[in-house]
């Protein structure tokens, strides 16, 4: 991991220097950050996701649907970020987001005498990146409150059409092997007759999904997601999962500013 987000920073570091003279000082400055508090949109929505854990029910969150800034720091949607350099191709921050993964015992009979698994909260270092018609988003993230003591990193290529009312996105997203252990290993305490005891590896799932975004009464925008994700054979070879893919779905409605 410290040896891709070595070469990560070389990369980007060098294609600023090459691009034109004062390139790094003008990205680190982030001159062009708003000096007041910038709402770019609220709202609200839910999501549906599909867990795939043997007998768990799909969940259903209510979630706030923001996008604002101020000065470097900013909230979008799930993740809370603090920009360390900008300019009009690429931004880099330090990030915070919630893990919402995990499980109780109770939650189904095939989990009967498992523990419960937790939700953390996951911090790291967050890259956007915007060439002609698409724009990739980089995440790498580690746990900070000590549950799953995991790492992530998701690589993210979408593109806005027709005007930005429909937006395709596919992607690919590594997990540490503590990751995997914690949401989807067994035990040997947590052990049945049906339920061997499963220790996983790094595991990398793919996804696609899409955006849909419907303008109305002028600055109301409806939104629908749906994200696909296809899980690898380490997760799908765990005792206590049934799905060797997962959906979700979301909607809600925003005002743009």
């Amino acid at each position: 991991m410290k040896k891709i987000l070595f070469l990560l920073f070389l990369v980007t570091f060098l294609h600023l220097n090459s691009s034109y003279p004062g390139a790094i000082d003008e990205f680190f400055a982030a001159e062009n950050v708003p000096e007041e508090v910038q709402f770019n949109y609220f709202g609200a929505g839910a999501i549906m996701a599909e867990r795939p854990y043997t007998g768990v029910d799909d969940d259903i969150i209510p979630i706030p649907l923001i996008n604002a800034q101020y000065q470097r720091v900013y909230i979008d949607y799930n993740t809370l970020g603090f920009i360390i350099g900008e300019n009009d191709y690429l931004r880099a921050s330090v990030i915070a987001k919630p893990r919402l993964m995990g499980y109780e015992a109770d939650d189904s009979n095939d989990l009967a005498g498992m523990e419960d698994r937790e939700w953390s909260v996951d911090g790291g270092l967050g890259f956007v990146a915007k060439q002609d018609y698409f724009t990739t988003k980089a995440n790498f993230v580690t746990d900070t409150l000590g549950e799953h003591k995991g790492h992530e990193a998701t690589v993210v290529v979408s593109t806005e059409l027709f005007k930005g009312i429909l937006v395709p996105r596919c992607g690919a997203k590594w997990q540490s092997k503590d990751l995997i252990d914690y949401y989807y290993g067994v035990e040997p305490n947590e052990v049945r007759v049906n339920r061997p005891a499963y220790a996983g590896d790094d595991a990398i799932n793919y996804t696609a999904g899409t955006q849909i975004r419907i303008p109305f009464l002028e600055k109301w925008v409806a939104v629908l997601d749906v994200e696909y994700e296809h899980l690898d054979d380490i997760i799908k070879e765990s005792p206590i999962v049934n799905q060797d893919s997962t959906m979700r779905y979301a909607g809600g409605i925003v005002y743009k500013f």
